[in-house]
């Protein structure tokens, strides 16, 4: 009987610490963009605009724009909008 407690005591103190475990995403997801995904331009945009899901961080985040044959043809600026740390600009 008295292990039987015991295990029930266990059981509840695990369940009552698993009640305000949470999920949590670890990256920012990209929601949109400009142009949109798989759009065909008659010509080349001045810049390439990302908006993700939350706010990234300016020192761990950059983007590079790539060709059809692989080869970058962006200007190596990718920076933040200083106004909005979810919208990420690079010029191409």
């Amino acid at each position: 009987m008295r292990r039987t407690r015991i295990l029930l005591s266990l059981f509840m103190l695990i369940a009552l610490l698993g009640v305000g475990v949470t999920s949590a995403q670890a990256h920012a997801m990209l929601m949109s963009s400009i142009p949109a995904e798989n759009a065909t331009l008659t010509t080349s945009p001045a810049q390439v605009e990302l908006f993700f899901s939350e706010a990234i961080d300016p020192n761990l985040s950059n983007t590079s724009v790539m060709d059809s044959s692989n080869k970058r043809v962006d200007s190596r600026d990718s920076h933040l909008d200083p106004a909005d740390a979810t919208h990420m600009i690079v010029s191409l």
